[in-house]
């Protein structure tokens, strides 16, 4: 059922006529009232509704009680003025059967007149995600997020137009309005009716705040200092909501998340139909994981002037601000903590330290980041191996690689440690070549030098090291050992790590660190059990140590220093087996 809204409200207290204010029929029937519009600003727009469900929670939830025949003593007077478009009038008129409206027809048009008594005590504002009043122990006053005050997503949001009229400018010659677009995660399923564990776009979160799956935020700019905001929610059924909860309503979405605007998700598509311009340049970032409203939106700015938001967003990202790098200091102790309870434990399969470090994650409040790597004895030369699903040998070498997200906010960590608590000698000679490796990248780190420069001399390092100790050719040159060495640890030493794992991908290694910026240190090496090139007691074992490093200005902050390293410390962690 669609319908055509012609509207104007106005709304007076009592007998008093003065100030006369309006508000946009379209933000009302999205949400409850939350914003009042003075008269000279009044918006008139005709916009096609097919959520028949929208004028039902108006009369149901958020306009009680209605009077049929009431008076300005009573409170707030409105009058809305439906124009049928399909002429499905009983179906409307059923679903409102039970509320006390007084109908009428004239000439075509139904008419709704009432008289509603304002309630606010009655119709409280519900939010889908933790607030400071809902969850006082993760949120403090001010927090959108826990850590993350809203005067930084709104400082966020300043920089983030800063940077896209300076790209306009470098790009265009002349000065162009700016549309951005900027798509949630939606909801994903393993099977019918059962969804993956929900995880917000990055991209999204850090701009908006939000948690609301299929939602959008949109800006429009025509200079550095005007920009304005949009938030398109989804409206959910009553049976949604029985099934999944509550979701934010916009009454609490305009004062939770701080932007101007916030509309049904349904008005998406008429509101970018007038925003588009010929010569305006739309910001979008394309991707696979884009779902049904994604798609429609790339299927209607096909054609205009487009250009890639994660250029501009990556960049802010890249920089971590102070409660951004508190989150990821607690992240990192979090993993630690629970690396050393599992570096502590006598498991028989590589499962069960697979749970405890989940349990031990979970049990602080940060779920893992990716499936971990839990790897003993040969299947620790499987880069990504995640089957962990084997029982370990006595003799083996147990490599973990993993990470919790605390908030949003990532580690991603590695060590390797013997199951029977004390390293073979071939097993201690390889690990300590590679914690060498680590340490002298970790001085590279601290000079600032690009991540591309520390690959390199990763491998000319472990090519010399290897060298020396016999597992390759005396006789290969620098380079020839530098690619042998890349053979055996064929993976980069370092990538950004923050909201995401292999955080803002789109930022070159071979830019230099700065004070801000958070990276892995990850040397390893992997010799393949068939591998004749190496020596046989050499063969078959898998290391990897990585840590979590803040680039400051004076050097490097190693946020996962917490978790032992050296073949005597984890020797008497592991001799104190639980």
């Amino acid at each position: 059922m669609a319908f055509r809204f012609r509207y104007r409200f106005k709304f007076s207290r009592g007998k008093e006529q003065a100030p006369g204010h309006y508000l946009d029929l379209c933000q009302f029937l999205g949400y409850p009232i939350a914003e009042v519009v003075p008269q000279p600003q009044v918006i008139r727009n005709d916009n096609i509704y097919s959520n028949v469900e929208s004028v039902l929670m108006l009369c149901k939830n958020w306009l009680s009680p209605i009077s049929l025949h009431g008076h300005h003593s009573l409170g707030s007077k409105f009058l809305l003025d439906f124009q049928e478009v399909s002429h499905q009038k009983l179906k409307l008129d059923e679903i409102l059967k039970n509320q006390s409206q007084f109908w009428s027809s004239v000439s075509g048009k139904l008419c709704l007149r009432a008289v509603v008594q304002q309630n606010p005590a009655s119709r409280k504002a519900t939010c889908a995600q933790p607030t400071p009043e809902s969850h006082p122990h993760l949120l403090k006053e001010g927090e959108v997020n826990p850590g993350i005050l809203l005067s930084e997503y709104h400082t966020r949001r300043r920089n983030f137009i800063n940077g896209i009229h300076r790209c306009s400018r470098e790009k265009f010659t002349a000065q162009k309005d700016q549309l951005v677009i900027v798509v949630a995660a939606p909801v994903r399923y393993m099977a019918e009716n059962i969804p993956y564990v929900f995880r917000q776009s990055s991209d999204f979160l850090y701009l908006s705040g939000c948690m609301e799956p299929s939602s959008v935020l949109c800006f429009r700019s025509s200079c550095v200092d005007n920009f304005e905001t949009t938030l398109f929610l989804p409206i959910p059924s009553t049976s949604q909501e029985k099934w999944e909860g509550p979701r934010t309503d916009p009454e609490a979405a305009l004062s939770l998340f701080g932007v101007d605007q916030v509309l049904p998700q349904h008005s998406l598509i008429p509101f970018l139909k007038q925003e588009l311009k010929k010569d305006s340049v739309i910001w979008y970032n394309k991707s696979p994981m884009n779902d049904s409203i994604g798609k429609k939106v790339e299927a209607l700015i096909e054609g205009h002037i487009l250009m890639d938001l994660q250029l501009v967003l990556h960049e802010l990202r890249l920089f971590k601000s102070p409660a951004e790098i508190s989150l990821m200091r607690k992240s990192c102790d979090i993993i630690c903590d629970a690396f050393l309870t599992s570096m502590m434990r006598r498991c028989k399969s590589e499962w069960e330290i697979w749970a405890h470090t989940d349990y031990e994650c979970r049990l602080r409040g940060a779920p893992l980041a990716f499936p971990p790597v839990v790897a003993g004895g040969p299947r620790a030369t499987i880069i990504h191996y995640t089957s962990n699903n084997q029982l370990f040998q006595n003799s083996d070498l147990l490599l973990m690689d993993a990470g919790c997200d605390l908030h949003g906010y990532c580690s991603d960590m590695a060590r390797t440690w013997p199951v029977a608590g004390q390293f073979t000698p071939p097993q201690a000679k390889l690990y300590r070549i590679v914690l060498g490796i680590q340490e002298q990248l970790l001085t590279l780190c601290a000079e600032h030098m690009d991540l591309n420069a520390i690959f390199d001399n990763m491998c000319q390092y472990l090519g010399s090291e290897l060298q020396h100790h016999g597992l390759l050719s005396p006789r290969l040159s620098v380079s020839d050992a530098a690619k042998a060495a890349y053979r055996l640890c064929p993976h980069h030493s370092s990538h950004y790590l923050g909201m995401d794992v292999h955080d803002t991908s789109t930022i070159s290694r071979s830019q230099l660190l700065k004070p801000g910026m958070v990276i892995t240190v990850e040397p390893g090496i992997y010799i393949d059990s068939k591998d004749t090139s190496v020596p046989e007691e050499f063969r078959g074992i898998g290391i990897r140590i990585e840590d979590d490093v803040l680039v400051t200005q004076d050097g490097i902050e190693i946020l996962t220093k917490k978790c032992p390293k050296s073949v005597s410390d984890i020797e008497a962690l592991c001799s104190s087996h639980s």
